[in-house]
Order: structure tokens, then sequence, then C-alpha cells
């Protein structure tokens, strides 16, 4: 079930959205083109060459999220935003309402693969954790 989930929905979703944004679709194919020309054949090269292509499935699951939480029980006491969370507590992050929030996103609204590329190299406050899709750490979903 899982596979199913995790493939076919996101697939529909993105074949929304590139059909409500047809620029953005053949930017992606161009793209997507190019690299495979010039990879000779190697999927993991023509893949490195597509960054958009990496952007636009990432934009899908920010919008789309497959799983709606994320949670985790902290072994210590933590503090998050002058707030403190005892040990053993639930903490749950909420994949939907933050991949739509403009406190974490510039208009989240719009689909922009291209923010993604913007912030490959970005780091420090606020940037770490914007993509949750598949969790993180060691307990990432490791499909």
């Amino acid at each position: 079930a899982g596979g199913v989930d995790t493939t076919a929905v996101p697939l529909q979703f993105a074949l929304f959205e590139l059909g409500r944004n047809p620029e953005v679709q053949e930017r992606v194919r161009q793209q997507v083109k190019a690299s495979w020309a010039q990879a000779g054949g190697d999927p993991q090269k023509a893949l490195q060459g597509a960054p958009l292509l990496k952007g636009t499935i990432k934009e899908i699951l920010r919008l789309y999220p497959v799983g709606t939480t994320v949670q985790r029980y902290p072994i210590k006491d933590i503090v998050l935003q002058n707030y403190h969370i005892p040990a053993g507590t639930m903490v749950q992050a909420c994949l939907y309402p933050m991949g739509r929030s403009a406190e974490v996103f510039e208009e989240p609204q719009r689909f922009d693969p291209g923010r993604w590329d913007r912030e490959e190299g970005q780091r420090g406050e606020g940037t770490s954790f914007r993509y949750l899709a598949f969790g993180f750490g060691a307990r990432q979903c490791v499909g």
C-alpha cells in the first residue's frame, strides 16, 4: 500500500500541476531532454543534470504531502520557540499547513519548482527542515 500511495498520488498531482503550468512543464521537459542527451544513456547522470525535475517532485510533495504529519518523541527536554517540551512528549509537524505557510515559504500557494534550486546552497535559520515529505534522520523513510 505504501508504494502505491507514495508514487501514484504524487504523480497524479504532478500531472495536475504541470498541466496547470505549461511553461513550467516545458522547462522541465527541455531540461530532462538535454540532460538525457548529455548523459549518454546513464539515468543517474541524467537525473543529476535535471534539478528542475527534482524541484518539481519536492514542490509536489510540499503542496500535496503523502503523509500529513511527522511525529517524534524527544529523549530529553527541549525548548522550541520558547516553549518547553518535556522528554517523551509527542512532537508533531503538520506537513500540509507547513507547506502552505507564508511563514515558511514565500508565495506558498504558487507552484514553483525553481524555489528548491535557489535554496540548495542556503543554510541557516529556517532552511533546515522545509522538506519533510519522508521524514528526517534515522527514522526517515528508506523508500
